[in-house]
């Protein structure tokens, strides 16, 4: 009589099946972000305080009023404040972090022992009458 012991490593199905509808997901999930963006401000108030412009103090000399207008300031009038200007640099570090990947459904290993016996062809037809049918016997 031989015994032969084996160690299986069993996964369940369905939590296999979970797991794989799980990582397609988060591939996919991965994928999209890779290849969308999202611009987002802050602070979408504008200051309170008006533009800041420097007036030349002498008035315009002969000069039309529209032209005097633009003579009037030395540069244009700032459209924010520099704190306001500077933006966040946009990558992924400013994202929402994408979720982990999924993990594998953990294995269990099911020690299996399998007993075997041989018999004689004519022992075989003696014991086993009913089986006979059931085998092919190459004799």
């Amino acid at each position: 009589m031989d015994v032969t012991r084996l160690s299986l490593q069993i996964v369940d199905e369905t939590e296999m099946a979970e797991y794989n509808q799980r990582l397609i997901d988060w591939t996919n999930m991965k994928e999209e972000r890779q290849y969308t963006f999202t611009i987002t401000e802050d602070d979408l108030k504008r200051p309170q305080s008006g533009p800041h412009l420097k007036s030349i103090s002498h008035p315009s000399r002969g000069k039309s009023q529209s032209e005097g207008d633009l003579r009037k300031y030395r540069a244009l009038p700032p459209i924010g404040s520099p704190r306001e200007t500077k933006r966040k640099k946009t990558g992924r570090s400013s994202r929402p972090d994408t979720p982990p990947q999924p993990v594998p459904p953990e294995s269990f290993l099911l020690h299996l022992g399998i007993t075997a016996r041989t018999h004689a062809i004519g022992e075989f037809y003696g014991s086993f009458p009913a089986a006979v049918n059931n085998f092919l016997i190459d004799q």
